[in-house]
Formats: structure tokens, sequence, C-alpha cells
């Protein structure tokens, strides 16, 4: 999936905003990135980049469109406020014919399992860190309460194909934690090319949602130039997130 255009109305603090975004690589830069982040979320049914929205935060004159390529095709999301129901009203067209779409069918089509979709944004953590990730999928007994990781796996993590390439992955991929953050950030992306190959041997029609990073977090060019180098070897596109202009 590649987000090509993002229109956002009366949402938050935002009461205009416009803009389009590089197949490959875009920085939002913008005083209300966080706002522009969860619209983001909103247009693509992604309740963990949504996050948890208010009336205070929404009126009937809230309004976010999206254009996004998904499977070849460029389709026009478009989301309308409805505080009374606390949610959004969806419509859903094919920009090559202005044709009608069902909403439910492409958010299906599209789904992330819960883990997955919490990867889609990147933001240091100390308390959940993602160097400590993998321990967790292979022990999830230990760190995960009854059936909590089946649920945010769909049951993939439960499988002996998920089991196996754990194993295999782990055997590879070491990092060094002498820098927390910096490890982290590491970690995250080893977590991405891992499920990006789990998923490529398990469902081949799996969509690859672009990743946000939060760049403040990041240290030096040696790390830019491993995330640039993981959005070329996934096909995924990268937003980055910056708290000012680069």
């Amino acid at each position: 999936m590649i987000l090509k255009k993002l229109k956002i109305e009366q949402f938050g603090k935002i009461q205009h905003f416009e803009t389009s975004f590089d197949p490959k690589l875009s920085v939002i830069s913008h005083s209300n990135a966080d706002i522009i982040v969860r619209a983001m979320g909103i247009a693509t049914n992604n309740k963990s980049l949504a996050g948890r929205i208010t009336n205070r935060m929404m009126s009937v004159n809230s309004h976010i469109s999206a254009e996004i390529e998904v499977q070849g095709k460029t389709l026009l999301v478009t989301a309308r406020g409805q505080p009374s129901q606390c949610g959004w009203a969806y419509d859903v067209r094919d920009t090559a014919c202005m044709e009608s779409m069902n909403p439910s069918k492409l958010f299906r089509s599209i789904r992330l399992c819960e883990e997955e979709e919490t990867l889609t944004y990147y933001r240091y953590n100390g308390k959940d860190r993602y160097s400590d990730r993998f321990l967790h999928y292979k022990d999830p007994e230990r760190y995960y309460e009854g059936s909590e990781f089946q649920k945010k796996t769909d049951g993939a993590g439960l499988t002996r194909s998920f089991r196996a390439c754990l194993a295999e992955y782990m055997k590879v991929h070491r990092v060094d934690e002498t820098d927390r953050r910096r490890a982290d950030f590491l970690c995250y992306l080893h977590v991405i090319k891992f499920w990006n190959g789990f998923q490529d041997i398990r469902d081949m029609h799996h969509e690859k949602w672009p990743i946000i990073i939060e760049t403040e977090e990041q240290y030096g060019n040696a790390d830019f130039a491993e995330l640039l180098e993981t959005q070329d070897t996934l096909g995924r596109q990268l937003l980055l997130k910056a708290a000012k202009n680069f």
C-alpha cells in the first residue's frame, strides 16, 4: 500500500492541511504532525495510528480524505466525522472511474493483525522495547497473558511456520545494546524484516503498509543508511515524522 495524498479539514487543531507523498520517502514536518498521523490512521482504518478519538477532536465538518494505492489501483478514501456516533462515515472510490466501492471490503483486504498494526509507527518507548520483542515471541506463555499473543497475531504466532521463521531469524540477527535507544531502533527494523519475510511465505498478497518513523529519536548517518536500506529491501513506503524541518 502506498499513501499518495492526504487532505484534512477541521480535525483536532488542524483547520486545513493538504499534501502529497513520494512513493518511497517523505517527511512529515508540521507543528501538528501527531494529528496528521492520526488522520492517516482514520483514513486507513488503522486503530493503532488513529488512537483514541474524542468528540472534542471532531465535528460534523471534520473531513479526511486520502488517496492510496492498493494492488495497482488508486483509491480515494473519504471519512466524515459523526460525533453523535463517535465514529466516521466512509466512502471509497476507484479514481480511474470514480466507481463506488464497499469500505468494509477494502479495509478487510488491507487489514493487519494487531501486532503488525503497531509496527506501522515507531516511537521509542523505554517500557516496551523492540530489543525484547523476539524474546517475547519465542516464549509467549511467559510474556503474554492467556490467549493474548494468539489474539495479537490472529493465531499466526502459534503456527509451526512462525516458530520456524523466528528460530531461523534469531540465529543471524544480533544487535549491540551499548546504546539502548539506537539498539531499540535497529531491533525495530529487524522486527519489521522478520514480519515481512514471514508474511511473504504465508500470504504473497499480504499488503505491505508504509512505516512511520519518529526521527527525533534517531542518531547519526549510519542508522539513517540502514533505514533506507530496509526501505529498499522491503519495498515499503517510508514516512519520517520530524519535529522540525530537516
